[in-house]
């Protein structure tokens, strides 16, 4: 067992989580001792994973014609998250320290609280949505990918914007080029009901991005998204406006008008450039 833990707070950490190992919570555990928080993560399984990495994997294979089998997104055990915390903690990262690894649990640093609940106010979107962008875009110029790059795994801590739940294997599994979008796909996925599908302000958003990573396959993976995206789009269109106005397809349609318009500004303004 790996520790960075002083011998004393080790000792009171596992006497807290032994009792939990035969069960293992299903969210992470706070834990505080003499005014120092740690959050200890288990091995878990959820319901529904498999529709969730078995829908991932027919997207993989509509959008781009990679075949992937549905449980290979799968994690496995906690051991490769604490891998992967310590692959981008190496690179300098903003992500939670790895303290302590045991066979089916990890002991992390506390990063502070969640990012998400600001965007539920005018000025913390405002604040907000342009910082999360920027933190995949530091994540994703490193050559590297979250998988779980929902607003809901960003935390904030003086000042400093984290990424934490780093369980999803797509990285391993995808190019390094459609993970780095699937990520995109998921941010913006869960920022849209804060957006109120202002395809203006998502424009705005989705082409800081592409200026800021101006990798070629990035782009090429996104101009595939879209064209099949239009495609759905017009079938959308010919069942009418109830079945339209499902959550999900709204969604979807926002996010195309988006890319749409982002990747033609992003064409143009790159063209201009010297």
């Amino acid at each position: 067992m790996d520790t960075l833990l002083p011998s004393a707070h080790r000792q009171k950490i596992e006497e807290q989580i032994q009792p939990l190992l035969l069960q293992p919570p299903i969210e992470p555990l706070r834990i505080k001792l003499d005014e120092q928080i740690y959050i200890v993560k288990f091995t878990r399984r959820e319901s529904g994973r498999l529709w969730r990495e078995s829908m991932s994997t027919l997207a993989c294979w509509l959008l781009f014609r990679v075949a992937v089998r549905p449980n290979a997104f799968r994690t496995g055990d906690i051991r490769y998250e604490a891998q992967r915390l310590r692959d981008l903690h190496a690179l300098q990262l903003p992500v939670p320290q790895l303290l302590m690894e045991g066979p089916n649990y990890i002991v992390m640093q506390y990063c502070g609280e969640p990012v998400e609940p600001k965007l539920r106010t005018a000025e913390g979107r405002a604040e907000f949505f342009p910082r999360i962008i920027d933190s995949l875009l530091q994540l994703h110029e490193k050559d590297q990918w979250h998988g779980g790059a929902q607003a809901r795994n960003l935390t904030i801590q003086n000042d400093q914007i984290y990424r934490i739940d780093f369980e999803e294997k797509t990285g391993d599994v995808l190019p390094l080029a459609l993970a780095q979008v699937f990520d995109l796909f998921l941010c913006f996925n869960s920022i849209t009901k804060y957006l109120d599908f202002d395809v203006e302000q998502g424009e705005r958003l989705l082409t800081r991005y592409l200026q800021g990573r101006r990798e070629p396959a990035i782009h090429d993976k996104l101009q595939k998204v879209l064209r099949v995206a239009l495609r759905l789009r017009k079938v959308f269109d010919l069942l009418g406006s109830r079945f339209k106005s499902h959550s999900d397809i709204r969604r979807t349609l926002y996010f195309t008008a988006v890319l749409e318009r982002s990747l033609e500004r992003s064409k143009i303004d790159i063209g201009m450039m010297p």
